[in-house]
């Protein structure tokens, strides 16, 4: 057995070896040895370079939520503008202030329905309580999206061939009500018809139900008051409008007719000025609207009753009181 200081030197000479083999090896081939994974280099440097994981997840969150956000604004922001523009007939500068196109618009709207009221606000003293009605209607076909479509659903534009029910006054677009009257006629032929197809039914409108010949299917683009068709887009004047005087007869009918512009919706109360008793008759005529021409001048009406015997006693009235 070797003494114990030959086996010291082995040790201390085997040692001095490794570290002399290890100052032998080139520093590039020391290099790749820490890299290598496991390495005790690698782990050091890893731990310390890399984030943590959760930190990591944390910030990738928080770019893709901006990410979709900025994206959400830009696309919210391209619909807005593009809505509002796709109906507007303006051609005004894209570099013209906002506000600056905005009472253009209105003060050319005010002009248009102005012209399609002045003869008959000629007639009343400029008094344009009459007209509320019929402006609301003339109103919403300026407005985008005001007027829709009840069988298709869909907006009605200003260019669009439409057709307009002549009891409720609500617009259909022309393609839409032909199929509409069609397809109501043959479902009533088919379901109370024992002659299939013999008999011609009527047709209803979609929103108010009045009923309609078959004759009167629309097969063409017509103004409001049906003087002109196809109607061009003028600038000028209102949607489907011909510009012409409306000329309808009036309802309840008093041998008047219509003062406005071609327009939507029902007529206005007649403006004229007529000269009538009261009811009675009694009384001397005063200068009255034919719209509101009855009055009652309070006296008593002393008409001779149907029993030929008696008048009678109530104020000034309508009809004949027993």
């Amino acid at each position: 057995m070797e003494p114990a200081w030959r086996q010291q030197g082995r040790g201390r000479g085997r040692s001095q070896v490794g570290q002399q083999g290890e100052r032998a090896r080139p520093p590039q081939q020391q290099q790749k040895e820490r890299e290598r994974p496991g390495g005790a280099g690698r782990g050091a440097t890893g731990t310390k370079s890399e984030p943590p994981l959760a930190v990591s997840v944390q910030t990738k969150f928080e770019e893709i939520r901006k990410s979709n956000q900025a994206a959400a604004q830009r696309l919210a922001e391209t619909r807005i503008s593009s809505s509002s523009s796709s109906d507007d007939d303006d051609d005004d500068d894209d570099d013209e202030d906002v506000d600056v196109k905005v009472d253009q618009k209105d003060g050319k709207r005010g002009k248009i329905l102005a012209s399609t009221f002045t003869t008959y606000t000629d007639q009343t003293g400029g008094d344009a309580s009459g007209l509320a009605r019929t402006g609301q209607y003339v109103t919403d076909l300026f407005q985008s999206g005001a007027l829709t479509c009840l069988i298709c659903i869909a907006s009605v534009k200003r260019t669009q061939a439409v057709w307009s029910c002549s009891s409720c006054f609500s617009l259909f677009h022309l393609p839409c009500i032909q199929k509409w009257a069609k397809d109501s006629a043959f479902l009533v032929s088919s379901i109370t018809d024992e002659d299939f197809g013999q008999k011609q039914h009527p047709w209803p409108c979609p929103k108010c139900r009045a009923e309609y010949p078959p004759s009167s299917t629309p097969n063409r683009y017509m103004c409001f008051c049906g003087k002109l068709q196809d109607p061009p887009a003028d600038p000028w004047l209102a949607p489907h409008s011909c510009g012409s005087v409306c000329q309808k007869e009036l309802k309840p009918s008093c041998g008047h007719t219509c003062l406005l512009l071609c327009h939507p919706g029902p007529c206005p109360p007649c403006p004229k000025m007529v000269s009538v008793s009261c009811l009675c008759g009694k009384a001397k005529p005063l200068p009255r609207r034919c719209s509101n021409k009855a009055w009652s001048c309070q006296q008593q009406c002393n008409k001779l009753l149907p029993c030929k015997q008696h008048t009678c006693t109530q104020p000034c009235h309508t009809g004949d009181q027993a």
